[in-house]
Parts: structure tokens; sequence; C-alpha cells
């Protein structure tokens, strides 16, 4: 995967391999049919190397339109509740840094306030320095500092490939934070199969304050076990991320599972994934699991169908369920046509969403039951 934003390049198609035109004939754009496979992990995608100094700017904005009911009562609303904004730059030959910057409402979802009102916040999202291994080394290696993507949260993104929908399951229930300040080493591995990545973050997340001074300890194997052996139109993503964590000033244990298998084609994929957290949401003896199952249909050029499966029980081992909340959503959606390293430059859905849970869920969330129609929007500049 290119370094150039790949936070937001991770719903991003690759385009299929068109015979070239006669040379009298003008260049026919080729648009895929749905996301792509065979986008490399991160260790292995090449990036924009070079001797020469480049500054790469990107963004992206979701506009949402839902007509809704929450707990019997109808509830319809337009937000933009994300804009992006980030640059890639090559310093040198071997040195790369990244900066993405994002918008977001200070309210969480279903508070009445949030700072200075109901405003909207700029916070930091990405901020990292990259030195990368010679190209002529046996493989590509890269080591990250600074604030930096999550190790599960991009292969997670990527294997679904549709945030303009939802977000995964694991960001959403904030059993995970989507970037931390710390460290990241990356090792392509050979023969197209994969590669391995470790690191070292503060284990709060980018959005609070660290409350210890023990650091987490990630390791992840994003592989790609048959792309030697299939078509390029079909590949197999296995997802392995283990996470040694702590929590608060007592340094109470706070781990992370997290597994996922994709099987993506040009005519659509489908994925499962799920998570196993020992310790979390500041309780050590709390345990805590997401499960997610998606599929995504693309037999029309441009056109999409979309069915995925959501359920978070925050305390597995107590409450018999009943905070266990579960969402499913369905829908189509259109892709617009691609940009530079194959973005494209719109993506439309159309969804109808259903979140319900148990007793507990219900008496903490009192929009539950929460079901409608949504129409999101993601525009990429």
């Amino acid at each position: 995967m290119p370094l150039i934003l790949p936070v937001l390049l991770e719903q991003a198609p690759i385009a299929a391999v068109a015979p070239a035109p006669p040379p009298s004939s003008p260049p026919v754009p080729v648009i895929p049919l749905v996301a792509p496979p065979r986008r490399p992990p991160e260790a292995a995608s090449a990036g924009p190397d070079g001797r020469e100094r480049r500054v790469e700017v990107q963004g992206e904005a979701f506009v949402r339109y839902a007509h809704e009911r929450w707990n019997g009562q109808q509830a319809r609303a337009f937000d933009l509740p994300r804009a992006r904004l980030g640059a890639d730059a090559v310093l040198r030959e071997h040195l790369a840094a990244r900066v993405l910057i994002e918008t977001v409402r200070s309210a969480a979802p279903g508070s009445l306030y949030g700072v200075e009102g109901d405003s909207i916040v700029l916070r930091a999202r990405e901020i990292y320095g990259e030195l990368r291994s010679p190209t002529d080394w046996p493989a590509r290696v890269r080591l990250r500092l600074g604030l930096l993507p999550t190790l599960a949260i991009t292969p997670l993104e990527q294997m679904w490939g549709r945030r303009v929908v939802a977000p995964s399951a694991q960001e959403a229930s904030g059993l995970l934070s989507p970037s931390d300040l710390g460290a990241a080493l990356l090792v392509a591995l050979p023969r197209r199969l994969g590669e391995i990545a470790v690191a070292a973050v503060n284990g709060e997340g980018f959005t609070q304050r660290e409350q210890n001074e023990g650091k987490n300890l990630q390791l992840r194997l994003w592989l790609t076990p048959l792309d030697a052996l299939l078509p390029p139109s079909l590949s197999v993503k296995v997802l392995v991320h283990v996470e040694d964590g702590s929590l608060g000033p007592t340094q109470a244990r706070a781990d992370r599972y997290v597994g996922g298998l994709s099987v993506e084609h040009l005519r659509g994929a489908l994925g499962v994934d799920g998570t196993f957290a020992n310790g979390s949401y500041g309780n050590s003896a709390q345990y805590a699991r997401t499960a997610t199952a998606w599929a995504r249909v693309g037999p029309f050029q441009g056109f999409e169908a979309v069915v995925r499966l959501d359920q978070v029980d925050p305390d597995r081992r107590a409450n018999q369920g009943e905070d266990r909340v579960t969402t499913w959503q369905t829908g189509v959606g259109y892709h617009g046509v691609q940009e530079g390293e194959g973005r494209e430059s719109f993506e439309l859905y159309l969804t109808y969403r259903h979140t319900n849970g148990g007793g507990l869920a219900r008496a903490a969330d009192p929009r539950l039951p929460q079901r409608g129609p949504r129409l999101d929007l993601k525009v990429s500049f």
C-alpha cells in the first residue's frame, strides 16, 4: 500500500489491467468493479520513493443524511461527521513523513454537549516520520516513529473497504484506538506472503491522556499466503494481531486479540473478523468481544451491494448478554471516477441500518432500538 494516506486509500480500488489501445486512439480509462484485491501490505508497498523532495496533499469529507427511528421516535438528521486533510512528504531518499488532520464533533454520539457547546474540533490523527530500507535490500523494511496508526485498524478497514458505510467494530466500540504514540517496525515477507509488524505504543490511544508509564506491545501478522498461486483477480488475506497492554495508574491488564479473514475478487468480497479483549473500558476484570461478518457484491461496473453484521459484547462473562449490542445493515452504492493512483472521486451509499441490544444496553443508550435508512457520501479531493 502506498505511503500516501493509507488510511484514506484503504477503500480505494486498483484498476484492472487493460490492453494498450492503438497509437491513434485516446487512452481509455479503466474503472474497476469493486475494491480490488492485491493491495500490498504497508511494508511491501512502493510509496512515493525517490531522491527528489516532494509533498502530496489529499483529503476527504463524509456527509450523511439519516431518516431513522430512535426508540420509536422519528429522528432525521443531516450531518458532516468527519473530514480529513493529510500530506505525505518524501524528505530524502529513505526518509518520509506523514501528517493527517481530521475534524470531528467534540460530543460523543448521544451526548448533549461538547467542548464549547456542540462544537467541531480539529485534531491530529497521524503524525510520524518513516525511515525506509534501500531498494536493494532483500526485504522492504519501514521504521515509524510518532503518532502512528494502530497496527490492527489498517488491515481491518482495508479488508472491509467501506468506511463510508461504517467503521470497524473495534474502533466504533472503543476497544481499539485508531492511532497512538509510539514506534513501529514493518517488514515485508518473501514470496508475496505478506508482512510482519511490531510496535510499542502508549496504550491509551490518541484521544486520552497517558495514565501509566507502561507501554503496550503489539504484534501483527498480515498475510496473503495464496497470492503467488491464485490468479491476479483473486486474493486471500489473513490478519492476526496480539497486544500485551495495560491500563490506568495501576497498570492493570488490557490485552487484545484480533483475527480477520477476507476473500476478495474483482466482482466482490466477503470476510469475518473478531476481537477478544481482556481488560476493557477501564476495568481489568471486564472481558469484551466483537464479531463482524460482511459481504460486497459488484456485478456491474461502478455499482455495489453490501451487507454487514456487527455484534459488540462489552462484558462477555457477565450480564447474560443483556448489554450486548447487535447491528446489521444492507444497501447499495456507486463509485465515482478514479483519480490518480486508483482513488475514486466519490462513494455514495444508500443503506438500511438496525441496531438493538439487551435490557442493559437499551438502558445505557436511550436511542435503542435504532433503525432506518441512511444516505452516506464520501468525497475525495
